[in-house]
């Protein structure tokens, strides 16, 4: 009986270690794959593969990998990764997306920390065309030019920020009016979103939008809109 067990013990290790020795020849491939599509679109530019990490059926099966690439552009630090199958020759990847998000958010951030020193910025609904942008400027230091319709448009940001304590509504809604109102006129956007946390996981929110689908400007920053859109999550 011990016998008997210890045998099927056996061949159940060793079919999980035939498993994990196939998993993991399939991501070297993988990653080999990844390096050698970088390094033929990215020349001279310094770019460390990190390994794929994805399900263990699914990407042997549909030869499908997420594969993350280390690099800097612009002086910031930068993840980025490339997507590719490994039966079809099918490969992608959103290093200029992440490059250009990277500076965009760089460089609004810098003017909302004028007003509120601790936020931070996040830019959504993305557009930029790739092959239009490395033929004119390449891909080193890529950088969000915001009066430049080549560069693409982000349409949307969320500034985002902590407090110590709860604000009343109208300490938070003056300083969401202030900080749209001083750098909004600049670049090109449609919606903004602000969110301020405290306590333990408590957040207030509010957002404005453009009504016309034209860009904003500093006079569409209303608090009575501001108020209107207003939303408290406890929990």
């Amino acid at each position: 009986m011990k016998s008997r067990l210890t045998i099927t013990m056996f061949l159940f290790s060793l079919v999980i270690a035939v498993i994990i020795i196939v998993h993991l020849i399939f991501y070297l491939i993988a990653r080999l794959q990844a390096g050698y599509y970088i390094d033929h679109k990215y020349q001279e530019m310094n770019m460390k593969i990190g390994w794929p990490s994805q399900t263990i059926i699914n990407n042997i099966v549909d030869g499908w990998y997420t594969v993350p690439v280390y690099t800097t552009s612009n002086g910031m630090k930068l993840k980025f990764t490339v997507s590719l199958n490994m039966y079809s020759g099918s490969r992608d990847d959103d290093f200029l997306l992440s490059a250009m998000s990277a500076d965009a958010e760089r460089q609004f951030a810098q003017n909302v920390q004028e007003i509120i020193p601790n936020a931070t910025v996040y830019g959504m609904n993305y557009y930029f065309d790739e092959e239009d942008y490395f033929k004119k400027c390449g891909a080193q230091n890529i950088q969000y030019v915001h009066n430049d319709s080549s560069n693409g448009y982000i349409h949307s940001i969320i500034i985002e920020w902590a407090e110590k304590s709860a604000l009343s509504d109208i300490e938070f809604l003056t300083k969401c009016e202030n900080a749209g109102q001083h750098f909004v006129g600049d670049f090109p956007l449609k919606e903004i979103t602000f969110i301020y946390k405290y306590g333990e996981n408590d957040e207030t929110r509010t957002y404005i939008r453009s009504s016309n689908d034209k860009n904003m400007n500093p006079k569409d920053i209303d608090i009575e809109v501001l108020r209107k859109n207003l939303f408290v999550a406890e929990h």
